[in-house]
């Protein structure tokens, strides 16, 4: 067969990274020799990928830690475009297992481990610069109320500006994330989770990822406010929060 004479399958495989090593020795040959045919074919193929990555762009930014794989883990050269699909596959793993304790040898569930993550990757540029109007931010507040079963009379908390609020998920349960910004920009968030199995507790203050928290259990339901390294802006706005929801 001639260096241009691939399938589609072929070059599919190889842009996923699982050609058989003579096939992928093949083609990469092809295009060290400059064979544009190949190039061609193996770009139009690709395009395919196209809304896959924009499809999973933000949850590849906003992806938890992973564990680091020991050194002698196997390792086989990809093309970009594989390391791109194989990075989607890892996220969607991480999220949909948990997160791995080598220590303990067993997958850990903790809602507020996925948020620390996802929050230390926050920077003032990731929140909205147009402050909502007071109409739009209680008609988002009125929005995720609804879809927690819980009433959201977000109190005015000096040093922190509502920005926007979204609905995520964890094991398939609504988690709600109210997102701040301090004066200096600082993203802050307040997330919220229904935990009915849990024992309503006080406010506990915590450094996560880097970060000053405060959670609580209240009701049946789990609250954690995370972001910047003042703790006390974060005690003094979370018990703020937790008295008026």
């Amino acid at each position: 067969m001639a260096n241009g004479d691939f399938t589609d399958e072929e070059l599919t495989a190889y842009l996923d990274g699982e050609a058989s090593d003579d096939v992928s020795s093949r083609i990469t040959a092809a295009l060290a020799q400059g064979s544009g045919g190949v190039s061609d074919r193996l770009e139009a193929l690709g395009a395919a990928l196209g809304p896959m990555q924009a499809a999973y762009g933000a949850l590849l930014n906003e992806a938890p830690k992973m564990p680091v794989l020991p050194s002698n883990a196997p390792a086989r050269g990809r093309p970009r475009l594989a390391l791109v699909a194989a990075s989607v596959a890892t996220l969607v793993l991480g999220f949909g297992i948990g997160q791995w304790n080598p220590a303990a040898g067993a997958v850990e569930r903790d809602w507020m481990t996925y948020v620390a993550s996802y929050q230390a990757l926050y920077v003032p540029e990731t929140l909205p610069k147009a402050v909502p109007s007071e109409a739009e931010r209680l008609a988002q507040l009125g929005r995720l109320g609804f879809v927690l079963g819980l009433d959201l009379p977000l109190p005015e908390v000096e040093g922190l500006t509502y920005a926007r609020g979204q609905v995520l998920g964890f094991d398939g349960v609504p988690l709600i994330q109210l997102a701040f910004a301090t004066e200096a920009g600082t993203p802050v968030a307040l997330c919220i989770i229904e935990r009915p199995e849990d024992q309503d507790t006080a406010i506990a203050l915590a450094r996560r990822e880097g970060l000053e928290a405060a959670a609580w259990i209240d009701g049946g339901y789990g609250f954690l406010l995370i972001g910047g390294t003042d703790r006390a802006m974060i005690r003094d706005a979370a018990e703020q929060f937790a008295a008026a929801l």
